[in-house]
């Protein structure tokens, strides 16, 4: 293995990844989120979005997220989705 010396004047270890550290780092159980980022989903509402054809539904998806989370929604539910349905320019 190459050993190098650093500006301090330590030996440092050389052959490993520089980026070792960040990647480790990155699934450090501290980093997990532990609540969730968006709204959550209730069944009848997760049901209904199942129903929106799949070409759309990503867009649709992030549509009535972002209606819930403008208008104070932790939840999504069916009134809801009927409630973000006028901002949307075709009838889902």
């Amino acid at each position: 293995m190459l050993s190098t010396e650093t500006e301090s004047g330590e030996t440092a270890e050389g052959g490993k990844c520089p980026f070792t550290s960040v990647i480790s780092d990155a699934f450090q159980e501290d980093s997990i989120p532990t609540e969730p980022e968006g709204p959550v989903w209730t069944a009848e509402a997760l049901e209904r979005l199942d129903r929106i054809p799949a070409f759309v539904r990503p867009m649709a998806k992030m549509g009535i997220e972002s209606f819930a989370k403008d208008n104070g929604h932790d939840e999504i539910t069916g009134e809801v989705m009927d409630a973000a349905r006028g901002n949307f320019p075709a009838q889902f």
